[in-house]
């Protein structure tokens, strides 16, 4: 499989045949908050899209003009409660998943709906649920989440090859610790998951908190260090990709 670091939570998945992008986001802004981070993803080379992805439907995750990119007839895929929401802006075909079930994409392919804790708070778009996704049994997407105990569950259920975790929008502590990891939970989420390798999500693209731009990829970089773990953290910047 190869997967494309596109910005934010924005990644492409391309592997026998099929073609699935997470949380879509091109845009130069969400509400008043400008993009930061260069998108250095050429969109005119987007192949076609097989299924896309929605964790939640915060403005950053679920952007509604970035879905002029793909056909009305790609199936979206979303946590249970957010289809109706999503339903009211788009055509597309929706497909509702609870934590834990699956839905078949084609032979042999299955998307798998993870457990996720982020809460509406103060952000102005209310949803029901949010997930992370498991494609193919190997590769896990974690959407936006607090530190919990379903990533050791994540870990038990399957043998991942590859964990994408968010690491960014922590400051201050004391109100985004109940929306977001930092990159010591980040970390840990993915020694908890026991993938092959982590690749960070969520950060370099817009300053959603207080901290700095590059600080978050700085912090996993020093805390993977301390850990021994260098050589399993693969930080990618916008356009790049791994081969798994």
């Amino acid at each position: 499989m190869k997967i494309t670091f596109i910005g934010h939570s924005t990644v492409l998945f391309e592997g026998n045949g099929h073609a699935i992008l997470t949380d879509p986001n091109f845009s130069d802004q969400i509400a008043l908050v400008k993009r930061k981070g260069e998108l250095r993803y050429d969109l005119d080379t987007l192949p076609k899209i097989s299924a896309v992805l929605i964790s939640h439907t915060h403005l950053d995750h679920f952007d509604q003009p970035s879905f002029n990119y793909f056909r009305t007839d790609v199936p979206i895929i979303v946590p249970e409660g957010s289809g109706k929401k999503i339903g009211r802006h788009l055509s597309n075909p929706i497909i509702e998943l609870n934590h834990w079930a699956n839905h078949e994409l084609a032979p042999g392919l299955k998307i798998h709906a993870m457990p996720a804790d982020h809460k509406s708070g103060f952000f102005p778009v209310c949803f029901k649920n949010a997930a992370g996704y498991v494609i193919d049994k190997k590769v896990y997407f974690a959407g936006d989440t607090t530190y919990g105990t379903h990533f050791r569950d994540i870990g038990n259920t399957f043998s991942l090859d590859a964990a994408l975790l968010p690491i960014a929008c922590y400051k201050p502590s004391f109100i985004m610790k109940r929306f977001h990891m930092d990159p010591d939970d980040a970390l840990q989420a993915f020694l908890d998951l026991k993938a092959n390798i982590m690749i960070p999500i969520h950060w370099g693209s817009f300053k959603l908190s207080m901290e700095k731009m590059t600080e978050p990829a700085e912090w996993l970089t020093r805390a993977a260090a301390e850990r021994g773990v260098s050589d399993q953290i693969k930080i990618l910047t916008s356009g790049e990709s791994i081969t798994i």
